[in-house]
């Protein structure tokens, strides 16, 4: 019987000192000033008594479970900081203030319940936030005496909170029966950055930045919290960067240059292991760019126009151009003569006026001056009712539209005329035109040398290049073969708008003979007055072979078709100042399918 009573004794004891514990969410054990309930509490009559007496109008007494809650067992601080914390409702604490409020980080006083502030569990804020807590100070804002604590609402400027031996009060933030001289504001530090918080904090400045702009923390100052961006930082810089043993309110944030550029500011608070506690994120950016005019600069009848950035405007032109529909996303600009004539148009975009210089264009039609076999033309603005060509006869209209139209020359007719279009519009322009064809003969004789003999039924063309380029920008000119007497005589009609040209007469490889040319070329500037004859194709006989040919120097491979088995000799000259000098000679008998190597030095 006796061990029982130990054992019971042990029991109260040991259940009663856990009871005295009060803990904060970090962990801190809070023992100074912490008393455990009073069993000695009032009678239901007296509580309800109690209850009575603080009832007055804009107070709401608040029922404790379903009894009357005035009592002793429990204070403001033990009901706002432990009972609605970590200890519950039933973990009754009535927690008496040890010293005047204590700034976070000050250890003067070791276990009391500043501790909640002071190892980090709260984060004090600039303002009411729920859920949150608030401490009514008197006697200055630092270092005053606490006198209550109080639990924020949904509804903001109404707290909950217990008044002393009094009931539990929902009532106004300046309602309370001590006088006070300022509030302070806590989150749980864990909330903060988190939709725990209905107003959440927040870095106070603007979204957007063309310029070196200062950030405020939602924050009273040495929070330990420090300054981050995000990355890639996308060229933005924070200054005034600080660790979390100093006191931070404010950044200063400088944007690169550019147009929507965007990085996150982050404060960040983390504990003595690095692990972070708290995150509040603003997201920053720069400037779009400004709203532009889009359309043409040239209005040529017509021209559509719009806001770069999709907007809708209002629309306007100056003399000699006509806008329709006025406001809109869009709209379309009507050039009055085709001129040339100078204006602007101008959008009025959230009360920003936009311009952008016109031009109404000068109809012409464009093509070329001169024309020998087929040319197009086309009209830079408008659309055409008919196409003529005067005088008639001088093209042949192959096809037309309303913007374009291609001709034929008549070859037999050499004259000048024009291209001419009616528009729409009732205006008509035209273009002058020159045929610029003219007839030549061109005559020839393909012949062997030494022996001269002739070389008959051999196919010639001929082919008008334009100097100093490729084969693919010239025309076929005349085609044919040479006669039994080793002569050709062809007719070809000359492109005069050709200028600066030559003629390529060109003929296939002999597989009997070495070709040193396979093709001759002549240039004169009047092909009216030119006739070619006597165009002689320079051939040599496989039996016997002399060549004379120009390769630079720079080559070092240099490939030449001979006759089997006849001795060949090679002479290697330079030219020095004008001068021919002998560098190296080797000769050698040519052996058929095979490489023949000659060994020149240079």
């Amino acid at each position: 019987m006796k061990n029982l009573v130990f054992i019971i004794i042990f029991y109260v004891i040991f259940s009663y000192s856990l009871n005295a514990q009060v803990v904060t969410p970090n962990g801190s054990q809070v023992t100074q000033g912490v008393t455990s309930p009073n069993d000695n509490d009032w009678t239901v009559q007296e509580r309800a008594g109690m209850d009575a007496s603080y009832l007055v109008p804009g107070r709401e007494i608040l029922y404790d479970v379903s009894n009357p809650s005035s009592t002793y067992t429990y204070n403001c601080h033990g009901y706002a900081w432990h009972m609605t914390g970590l200890g519950g409702l039933s973990d009754r604490k009535w927690i008496v203030p040890q010293l005047p409020w204590l700034e976070p980080g000050d250890n003067s006083i070791t276990n009391d319940f500043s501790l909640f502030w002071r190892d980090g569990s709260y984060t004090q804020v600039s303002r009411e936030i729920h859920p949150g807590k608030v401490l009514y100070l008197s006697g200055g804002s630092s270092g005053g005496s606490i006198k209550h604590s109080a639990n924020t609402t949904d509804v903001p400027g109404v707290y909950k909170s217990k008044w002393g031996r009094g009931p539990l009060i929902k009532h106004s933030k300046n309602d309370y029966e001590e006088t006070f001289s300022s509030l302070k504001y806590y989150v749980k530090t864990g909330d903060v950055g988190t939709s725990v918080l209905n107003s959440k904090l927040f870095i106070d400045g603007p979204g957007t930045i063309s310029s070196q702009t200062t950030y405020t923390l939602d924050i009273i100052s040495d929070q330990g919290f420090v300054w981050e961006l995000s990355s890639p930082s996308n060229g933005f810089i924070i200054q005034n960067v600080n660790s979390p043993s100093q006191s931070i309110i404010s950044v200063k944030v400088t944007p690169p240059n550019g147009y929507n550029q965007s990085v996150t500011l982050k404060a960040v608070k983390k504990d003595s292991g690095e692990a972070t506690l708290a995150v509040i994120t603003k997201n920053i950016s720069t400037p779009s760019p400004p709203p532009t005019i889009d359309g043409p600069a040239t209005v040529c009848s017509t021209g559509t126009f719009s806001i770069s950035t999709g907007q809708s405007a209002s629309w306007s032109v100056t003399s000699g151009f006509s806008v329709s529909p006025s406001t809109g996303v869009s709209t379309t600009v009507t050039a009055s003569a085709q001129n040339g004539q100078n204006g602007t148009v101008t959008a009025v975009v959230n009360g920003t006026s936009i311009t952008k210089s016109i031009q109404a264009c000068n109809l012409s039609i464009s093509g070329p001056d001169k024309i020998c076999t087929t040319a197009t033309y086309t009209i830079n603005g408008g659309q055409a009712l008919s196409w003529q060509v005067q005088p008639t006869g001088m093209c042949t209209i192959l096809s037309s539209s309303a913007t374009s139209i291609t001709v034929s020359a008549n070859f037999t007719y050499e004259a000048h005329g024009v291209i001419a279009a009616y528009l729409t519009s009732g205006v008509g322009i035209a273009k002058p035109v020159t045929i610029s064809c003219s007839k030549s003969n061109i005559n020839g004789s393909l012949r062997v040398i030494p022996s001269g003999e002739g070389l008959a039924n051999v196919p010639v063309e001929v082919s008008q290049i334009k100097n100093g380029t490729l084969w693919s920008t010239g025309r076929k000119v005349a085609s044919g073969k040479t006669d039994k007497n080793c002569v050709f005589n062809l007719k070809g009609t000359i492109d005069q708008s050709f200028v600066t040209t030559y003629l390529d007469v060109s003929i296939p490889y002999q597989k009997n003979y070495i070709n040193v040319s396979i093709e001759e070329r002549f240039w004169n500037p009047n092909y009216a007055t030119l006739d070619l004859s006597k165009l002689d194709f320079v051939f040599y006989n496989r039996e016997s072979c002399y060549i004379t040919t120009s390769q630079n120097a720079r080559d070092t491979i240099r490939q030449v078709v001979t006759a089997a088995d006849v001795y060949t000799k090679i002479w290697l000259w330079k030219r020095i100042n004008g001068e021919l000098i002998l560098e190296s000679v080797d000769s050698l008998i040519c052996k058929q399918n095979v490489n023949n190597l000659f060994n020149l030095y240079y």
